[in-house]
């Protein structure tokens, strides 16, 4: 049996995410970090990121700035190339 793809779910988080499925995405996003911690391997450390900042910035659409900002906070330390504008864009 094949392993579950991270980027898959991340991919499908994204889609989720801009056709207003914020709850949808925010599953999405919670299962590429699960993975992602269960391998423990480096490839996938923009992936990780990026499921971070999309996963803060589906909560803060929700309303859940607080948490949401620490996500995105998380994934600009883990490498997201726009943790910088995420966190003007949601977190100021």
């Amino acid at each position: 049996m094949a392993k579950p793809d991270p980027s898959y779910y991340l991919v499908r988080g994204e889609i989720k995410y801009k056709l207003n499925d914020f709850k949808g995405a925010i599953n999405d996003y919670e299962e590429t970090i699960k993975i992602k911690e269960n391998r423990k391997e480096t490839e996938y450390d923009q992936i990780y990121a990026k499921a971070f900042s999309g996963r803060g910035i589906s909560k803060c659409d929700l309303g859940n700035k607080k948490d949401g900002c620490k996500d995105i906070e998380k994934g600009k330390q883990l490498g997201d190339y726009d943790g910088d504008n995420n966190i003007q864009q949601y977190c100021k």
